[in-house]
């Protein structure tokens, strides 16, 4: 019973061990607050898949292992490069466009838009 359960529901093993950074999943107040809470924690203890995590104030909580996700730490900014690329014109051709785009129209649509239908034509 066992298999059938964990391939049918696609179980895996959790590959968070002792020591690890993780984020705790929180109830969401509003679509705007995130899924999880924003400070990790750090794994204290493993057993199967309960986990206890302490956060930054030495306070521990006990929580499933599915209420976890790994924290990734915040890369450094680079140093001596440049700020990521403004939205300033590359090419002069660029500056001198000042006529509005014209979107291809085919002949025929053209026609008929200068010659409209009578009415008397279309009440058969």
């Amino acid at each position: 019973m066992p298999v059938h359960a964990d391939t049918t529901r696609a179980t895996k093993y959790s590959d968070i061990e002792k020591g690890d950074k993780v984020l705790l999943k929180q109830a969401r107040e509003n679509k705007f607050s995130s899924d999880d809470e924003p400070e990790p924690y750090i794994i204290t203890r493993k057993e199967r898949n309960a986990v206890v995590q302490q956060d930054s104030n030495s306070n521990s909580k006990m929580r499933n292992v599915a209420h976890t996700k790994t924290f990734v730490e915040p890369k450094a900014p680079l140093q001596g490069k440049k700020d990521l690329p403004s939205n300033k014109l590359e090419r002069p051709e660029q500056l001198e466009q000042d006529q509005p785009i014209q979107t291809p129209v085919s002949k025929q649509h053209h026609e008929r838009s200068l010659h409209p239908v009578p009415m008397k034509s279309l009440a058969r």
